[in-house]
């Protein structure tokens, strides 16, 4: 089983164009406040802490939290004017670029050219590719992306009680991913 065609059309359609300016009316902004001011949160804590994962780690420099944040702002900014979607620096992907030796912008920037190549360009190739095949590279990936000691270390004292909170939060959100499907059964 493949993701199909529609899923990976490629090609220069899939690029975006100049959005209409949506609606300013009060009713709108009070709609999409407080979604926009959690997702700005979100995106820039995710952010931040990538830098902090890459500082980390080793590579040389270090990172500047708000330069950071004006570029995603911008880019954010562009990319709505133009119909796409904002992101944000992501953990697992800021890892594996550094530990594949990327340390300067170029890195960055050839990360991004890749991928919207492989969008408007081999997207129809990508949409032959199994699906437990994508599936068996995001594991590879995570494999790779997750510090195994650290995380060990940490389930053995969450195991030990030596991180009550931890553990709390733990069996708390194990409690409600077992019980999510009971409550959309329900209507909740």
């Amino acid at each position: 089983m493949t993701a199909g065609d529609v899923t990976f059309a490629g090609g220069f359609a899939v690029l975006p164009r100049l959005a209409a300016m949506p609606d300013f009316s009060l009713e709108t902004l009070q709609l999409v406040v407080v979604p926009a001011f959690s997702i700005a949160l979100i995106s820039s804590l995710e952010m931040l802490l990538a830098q902090r994962v890459v500082d980390d780690t080793g590579v040389p420099g270090k990172t500047d939290p708000d330069a950071s944040i004006a570029a995603m702002a911008g880019g954010n900014a562009i990319s709505a004017a133009l119909g796409g979607f904002g992101g944000c620096g992501l953990i697992p992907q800021t890892l594996l670029n550094s530990q594949a030796g990327g340390q300067k912008r170029l890195s960055a920037a050839a990360y991004a050219i890749a991928m919207a190549s492989f969008v408007v360009f081999a997207a129809p190739l990508v949409g032959e590719v199994p699906l437990a095949a994508l599936a068996g590279v995001m594991i590879t990936v995570g494999a790779a992306t997750v510090q195994w000691v650290p995380t060990a270390s940490a389930i053995k004292d969450i195991f030990e009680l030596k991180r009550l909170p931890a553990a709390a939060a733990l069996l708390t959100a194990t409690a409600v991913c077992f019980e999510m499907p009971a409550w959309q059964q329900r209507g909740l």
